[in-house]
């Protein structure tokens, strides 16, 4: 995985350069295939901005979220990637 750009970083909502890494206890619902479960990380480590708390979700952090879901799920890498696929070309409009 590539490495993310050094801090601080401008932040997309206010645009100040004052993102920094922040631990936060995250807690979130995802309904995957008619089911809910709840994601919890314990000290996700999540770009924040410093001047209007906007979290600034990476691809690391977002990996990091799926890939606990995967874990709740008991699915392979695999079949969450087809599942994940097929439920894009389902929404695909």
């Amino acid at each position: 995985m590539p490495k993310d750009k050094p801090f601080p970083w401008t932040c997309g909502h206010c645009l100040h350069k004052a993102v920094e890494p922040r631990q936060w206890d995250f807690e979130e619902e995802h309904h995957w295939h008619g089911r809910v479960y709840v994601v919890r990380i314990d000290q996700l480590v999540i770009p924040t901005c410093s001047h209007c708390g906007e979290k600034c979700f990476s691809m690391r952090v977002s990996n990091q979220i799926y890939e606990k879901l995967r874990e709740l799920t008991g699915e392979t890498l695999e079949e969450f990637h087809r599942m994940d696929r097929q439920l894009l070309e389902e929404n695909d409009v």
